[in-house]
């Protein structure tokens, strides 16, 4: 569809995006009765000529423009290349247009050209040049997005829950760093997994993954603000042959499948050892298990009905829905992040108040933007100022230094925490290599879970069940007659994967493993290839960011 030029200012930004590409530019007018006429022949040549720039000038909304480039009469069609007037159609002759269009273009990008987008200096081609660059000013992603972003990033790849359990599941510090450093390079595969075949099926199939109209957009996607989500199921079933195009779903749903259990594993996790605990002080391991595979039960059944509101929320660009609510939910959770890590002062009851400060404005401003959706075309904007002006990117940073603020107030007026919880905790103490009182505190927490237990399976005293757990006695294996019942309490013990058989590590056995888990020595060689990766990886993005800014430029 021809791109609507709002007013004059925008007419030269315009024809600078274009760059050596034509530009066939109409003035038009909403009273001229040619002019009406012609406007379906002009969008059918725009989806005809997808090389070439197509754009809808109102006269009465850009008297300057028009006066400028010598308008005098309507329909007039002027054509441009490299921001030069090249030649002129007035009067409302389809004919003579098209006619003029195939003389100035050679043709170039006709239906029937078998030319095809062969890589991505061809794909620039097809497409505005500001939307090939990096660096742009965008409605979507404004360019001081860069520099404010640091928060909702921060939250996602840094101190997510599933994240931060398979770091501490590592085997030592250089393996963690490793760990990190090798999300970090894959963090860069996107722009070329995803990006550019995302790019060439909009230009591939443009009726379908570019639609504009809310009916046609129906007819394709069932959403009626548009299809840019089906743009790469769509190039995977059109282009693949059958084999490797099975393989690619698979690798999807695989993918898929993956992301839903680690974050169901996490929820469920946080619930059943941090809340459940609470409702129920003396509950049992066999407890926690059942507990935990039924919240994971009652995610998946939110999940499933989530998605006809997702469909309704989205817009066109499920991205944009998914960046937007993180900009809601993951600031406060990033403020917290970065100040217990670089302050020493913040404590626990600053982090729980911030975080709900944070959390309460946040889902405010996410409310109303599920109430107040954005206008379509030619609408007007009734939403209040804060959704209308301030971009939801800019609201979290905002919302970051609220919690921030509110953090630090929290933690000077309540007390500051004690000396041995800072040991390996700060950025300032993560050398440290001093014992710390809470593992005592674990050890304690353990023998009282292994405590409750006998007491409760075995029908003995407390005294009994002490004496048991501090030698490290174990139940004997009971051998149980092999009937149904038999059968049936395997299957329900498998199913929450409790094994009563498994036996614990001795105290000396524990406190061994979490002496080498703690560890935090390196030696140079470690250290010397783990800072030169990490320079590689921060060099990297800043090249790119870079290079698909100014080679584009060239390019067009």
């Amino acid at each position: 569809m021809p791109t609507v030029v709002p007013d004059d200012s925008r007419f030269q930004v315009e024809l600078s995006n274009a760059g050596s590409r034509l530009v066939v530019v109409d003035f038009t007018a909403s009273w001229c009765g040619p002019c009406r006429r012609i406007a379906p022949f002009f969008d059918e040549l725009s989806r005809r000529y997808p090389a070439i720039t197509f754009l809808k000038v109102d006269v009465d909304q850009c008297p300057e423009t028009a006066t400028s480039q010598g308008v005098t009469s309507m329909p007039t069609f002027i054509f441009y290349k490299n921001k030069m007037k090249i030649g002129q159609v007035s009067g409302a002759d389809s004919a003579a247009l098209e006619a003029k269009i195939k003389e100035l273009s050679g043709g170039e990008g006709d239906e029937g050209s078998e030319s095809g987008v062969h890589g991505h200096v061809d794909l620039v081609n097809f497409i505005s040049k500001s939307a090939c660059e990096c660096l742009n000013d965008a409605d979507d992603h404004p360019f001081a997005n860069s520099f404010t972003s640091g928060p909702g990033y921060l939250e996602s790849d840094c101190d997510e829950q599933m994240m931060v359990q398979r770091l501490l599941a590592a085997k030592s510090l250089s393996h963690a760093q490793g760990g990190t450093l090798f999300a970090g390079f894959m963090k860069i595969l996107p722009i070329f997994l995803i990006v550019m075949p995302g790019m060439i099926s909009r230009v591939l199939y443009t009726d379908e993954v570019a639609c504009v109209d809310p009916d046609i957009c129906m007819e394709y996607c069932q959403n009626p603000a548009g299809c840019s989500n089906v743009a790469y199921p769509r190039l995977v079933l059109e282009l693949m042959p059958s084999g490797l195009r099975g393989l690619m779903m698979a690798v999807m749903l695989a993918a898929l499948m993956s992301d839903l259990t680690s974050v169901y594993n996490s929820a469920s996790t946080l619930f059943t050892m941090d809340i459940w605990p609470q409702i129920r002080k003396k509950a049992t391991v066999w407890e926690l298990m059942i507990v935990g595979r039924t919240f994971i039960i009652i995610m998946i059944i939110v999940s499933i009905g989530w998605i006809p509101i997702i469909q309704k929320l989205q817009g066109g660009q499920l991205f944009i829905y998914i960046q937007s609510v993180s900009a809601y939910l993951a600031p406060p959770i990033a403020a917290v992040y970065i100040l217990a890590v670089l302050w020493k002062r913040m404590n626990e009851p600053a982090c729980f108040w911030a975080m709900m400060l944070g959390f309460v404005v946040g889902v405010t401003r996410m409310v109303l933007d599920f109430i107040y959706r954005q206008p379509g075309c030619n609408e007007p904007d009734l939403r209040p100022l804060i959704i209308q002006r301030v971009h939801y990117m800019y609201f979290a940073c905002i919302l970051f230094c609220i919690t921030i603020i509110s953090a630090v107030i929290i933690s000077l007026i309540t007390e500051p925490p004690e000396e041995y919880r800072l040991i390996r905790t700060t950025y300032w103490t993560r050398f440290d290599e001093g014992d710390r009182d809470d593992d005592k505190e674990n050890f304690e927490m353990r023998r009282n879970v292994d405590l409750q237990e006998k007491v409760k399976l075995n029908d003995m005293s407390k005294e009994e069940a002490g004496a048991m757990v501090d030698e490290e006695i174990h139940e004997p294996a009971i051998i149980e007659e092999k009937t149904f019942l038999f059968y049936l309490r395997k299957l329900g013990n498998w199913f929450c994967g409790f094994n009563r058989s498994a036996k614990h590590k001795t105290n000396d056995e524990v406190f061994q493993h979490l002496t080498e888990v703690a560890s935090l020595r390196q030696s140079r060689q470690e250290k010397l290839i783990l800072n030169t990766l990490l320079m590689v990886a921060l060099t990297v993005p800043v090249f790119t960011y870079i290079y698909f800014s100014i080679a584009v430029k060239k390019s067009l």
